[in-house]
């Protein structure tokens, strides 16, 4: 965590297929509204999220993370019991964030 309130998640190593597949993650992840900042560095893209984040959002973060092959462990920072479904063992993000 980078400040309260704040989750810090690391994008590294994508592979863009397209300009526009670029421009989609960066309007995607822009769409999401616990994504409150995303910064570039490096080869790294860092996302700031809001904790207060809801059903939706970790859903879409889901969704984002499967489409672009991003690491999913670190999803598992919101497993803090507001979200049941998350822990549903055999749906396609269990094993991803959890291992």
């Amino acid at each position: 965590m980078t400040g309260p309130g704040l989750v810090v998640l690391e994008i590294y190593s994508l592979t863009y297929f397209s300009p526009r597949d670029e421009e989609n993650l960066f309007s995607w992840l822009g769409s999401v509204p616990a994504v409150e900042k995303i910064k570039g560095e490096g080869d790294s893209i860092y996302l700031s999220v809001a904790t207060t984040l809801g059903d939706n959002d970790l859903s879409e973060l889901i969704s984002i993370f499967t489409r672009y092959g991003i690491d999913m462990a670190q999803l598992s920072v919101f497993d803090d019991g507001r979200f049941p479904w998350l822990r549903k063992k055999g749906m396609f993000w269990y094993e991803p964030i959890f291992g």
